[in-house]
């Protein structure tokens, strides 16, 4: 394996490592807090309606029960409804509950108050669609992929870049060095000019060099 090969691919791991702990941390909070204000909307909502039920539940008066409940589904992640009594008993549904994708939310007590007493009366449950949850999150998780794609190729380029200009003095190097030991003493060192390691080799093998040409000379 060549020497860019193992300095970049350890580097990549890391990044891609790093990268896709962030993303996948990102993706799954804004999931956890969209799903938390999605069910507290819906519980809002269904207070809302259980408030408007309890006279007509007091009362039992059904078809009005009815358009109460048929009025929920006017809400967007609205899945079904159902009216139980306080023993259990079911006196109103809407929707279908067995729909994929879809939460329950607290049950809101529909209260009935008189002369300064409160009274409970009935409950609201309400099941609510997360499919538009799952939908934006779909949707970052192809953001992210194609953002982590993009940082991988420029981190990649980068990286090529940045090793190719240390690796490739170290071959031209490796080259003077193998010429000289061929017995090619007419050769040009080059990155004789620089100031970090590379130039100190550089300026060994020319070193080596003029030894070998003073040698010959002598010879």
């Amino acid at each position: 394996m060549l020497l860019r090969t193992r300095l970049i691919l350890p580097v990549m791991a890391l990044v891609a490592f790093l990268a896709f702990a962030f993303c996948s941390f990102l993706i799954y909070r804004q999931y956890v807090e969209a799903r938390k204000q999605l069910e507290q909307d819906a519980t809002i909502v269904a207070q809302l309606q259980a408030s408007a039920l309890a006279p007509s539940v007091w009362d039992l008066d059904s078809p009005r029960i009815k358009e109460i409940l048929h009025g929920l589904t006017a809400y967007p992640a609205f899945v079904s409804a159902e009216i139980l009594d306080v023993a259990g008993k079911v006196l109103a549904h809407e929707g279908n509950p067995e729909t994929p994708s879809s939460l329950q939310i607290p049950a809101a007590d529909i209260v009935r108050s008189e002369g300064g007493r409160t009274q409970a009366i009935g409950r609201l449950v309400m099941r609510i669609s997360t499919q538009s949850v799952v939908s934006a999150t779909w949707q970052h998780v192809w953001v992210a992929i194609a953002a982590f794609a993009v940082l991988m190729a420029l981190c990649a380029g980068g990286l090529w870049v940045a090793v190719r200009r240390v690796t490739s003095p170290l071959l031209d190097l490796a080259d003077a060095m193998r010429a000289l030991a061929e017995g090619n003493r007419d050769i040009e060192i080059g990155s004789l000019n620089r100031t970090d390691e590379v130039g100190t080799m550089a300026k060994s093998v020319e070193v080596f060099r003029s030894h070998a040409s003073e040698r010959a000379d002598r010879s």
